[in-house]
């Protein structure tokens, strides 16, 4: 199995009124462009689709003849200042809906919501937390072993890597190390076990985060270097090295490499939204901030992961009542959010809440200390880091 193909059908202006034509059409052309700039996907061209425009279809039968995985097809009404549009990802094969979706807008000027719109519904589809990859997973799992390709073990080894745990990252990295074995010349599958590295290393999950940042940078810096890399293993490779340059105090090249990973995905909320995190890193957080807002609004399903994102930035910024507030009752889907809410809690004058959240860490992995924080949090300003450690040993963290 390789990158799915989609077909965007041209959208129908439901309206009754022919002068909203334009807009059908250009929220139609534009969907193409932005799911064409999302790495995940092969986009057919609108010339190919425009013949459908205005024809009752049967989305199997346009599988079939534009050899495509998936079909999206939508609707607009105006009403008076109310826009709707509903759109729909169906399955080709199978016919089954995969995503639905129905957006209401207020405003006078279509065009200028059109842009709102096409950003939601490319951050929904699109990225790897999409629902095209949820739809991929599932057909991948359906899968005899013997069968598999190089993107399947690519995609079950990314389902894990979703899971926020150090048993998923050990199935990950069994998954990616078997397809190795059948493909071993594949860049896409070494990024997958820098990334396992990198998660390893970053989110605390042993007690080897260097031997974890040694191995994911030898694999990066190697495989980087190949001539003619396909776009999703140049976006994953990239992405995993944006970190272990930040862990190595490169933050000219971390954000660089996080700038390229977001020209191939400018529609991909999760990735955007997690690097924000490159600009935090290089003390620039109005931009951290910027780009964990448009996370949010494109992908509100994960919305916890975006606010905790912000919340990082607002404490390395000394906003500590702010960042509290943001990630008060976030589940802690890795070890950084109570260690954050400790930090934030030193500095409001909390101590008996901060412990608390020491606690918690310590059972979970006890053999975390504020040295561990050190590694797995940069800062082109040591003296950020310096305070958050101060503060993680006053809560009760061990210094070593």
């Amino acid at each position: 199995m390789g990158v799915p193909i989609i077909a965007v059908l041209p959208f129908q202006n439901m309206s009754g009124d022919p002068k909203l034509d334009y807009f059908s059409d250009g929220m139609t052309n534009d969907l193409i462009s932005m799911l064409t700039g999302v790495s995940e996907l092969k986009v057919m061209s609108g010339s190919a689709t425009y013949a459908y425009k205005d024809k009752k279809t049967d989305v199997r039968q346009v599988g079939r003849d534009l050899d495509v995985a998936y079909v999206i097809e939508g609707g607009i009404w105006k009403d008076a200042d109310r826009l709707r549009i509903t759109a729909q990802l169906t399955d080709a094969q199978t016919g089954e809906h995969v995503w639905a979706e129905k957006l209401d807008k207020m405003g006078t000027d279509p065009l200028a919501l059109q842009d709102q719109i096409v950003e939601r519904i490319v951050a929904t589809l699109g990225g790897q937390r999409g629902k095209m990859y949820e739809s991929e997973y599932r057909k991948v799992w359906e899968k005899d072993t013997p069968k598999l390709a190089e993107y399947d073990y690519f995609l079950r080894s990314n389902f894990y890597f979703q899971q926020y745990n150090p048993q998923s990252l050990v199935k990950a990295r069994e998954i990616i190390e078997e397809g190795l074995k059948r493909f071993p010349d594949s860049a896409l599958l070494m990024f997958g076990l820098a990334w396992d590295n990198v998660l390893a290393a970053n989110y605390g999950y042993d007690q080897t985060p260097e031997e974890h940042w040694r191995q994911a940078s030898e694999i990066l810096n190697e495989t980087l270097a190949r001539p003619s890399l396909g776009p999703d293993a140049k976006k994953s490779g990239l992405w995993s090295f944006s970190y272990v340059n930040a862990h190595e105090g490169n933050f000219d090249k971390s954000l660089q490499s996080a700038k390229e990973v977001m020209a191939l995905s400018p529609g991909d909320a999760f990735l955007i939204g997690d690097l924000s995190s490159a600009y935090r890193w290089h003390g620039l957080a109005d931009k951290a901030i910027e780009l964990a807002d448009f996370a949010l609004r494109s992908d509100p399903n994960n919305a916890p992961y975006y606010l905790s994102m912000k919340a990082f930035v607002l404490t390395d910024e000394e906003h500590y009542a702010e960042s509290a507030k943001l990630i008060e009752g976030t589940a802690d889907f890795f070890v950084g959010v109570p260690l954050l809410r400790a930090i934030n809690f030193v500095n409001l004058g909390k101590p008996d809440d901060a412990h608390k959240e020491i606690v918690k860490v310590l059972a979970q992995q006890p053999w975390y200390t504020a040295a561990r924080w050190r590694d797995m949090t940069f800062n082109i300003e040591p003296a950020v880091i310096d305070r958050q450690v101060l503060a993680l040993i006053k809560a009760g963290l061990p210094e070593k």
